[in-house]
């Protein structure tokens, strides 16, 4: 799967579904948790997301404007 698609639809995912945890995102996306958590990591560093309680995650505000922007 593209990488990019998958950072969308894990974006997707938070912003309908704040404070899921990477396994919760995994079975929902039918994913593999290894891949989600690679992801989030990615994503966070680009703070796109972040975990205000580890393992929660919730979409930031740069995360809903690029959002946007793709879909």
């Amino acid at each position: 799967m593209n990488e990019k698609k998958l950072s969308v639809e894990i974006l997707q995912f938070i912003s309908q579904n704040p404070r899921s945890s990477p396994l919760f995102i995994a079975r929902s996306l039918r994913k593999r948790p290894g891949l989600i958590r690679n992801n989030l990591v990615v994503l966070t560093e680009l703070k796109l997301v972040e975990a205000p309680i580890r393992g929660n995650y919730l979409i930031k505000r740069l995360g809903s404007s690029i959002l946007k922007s793709l879909t």
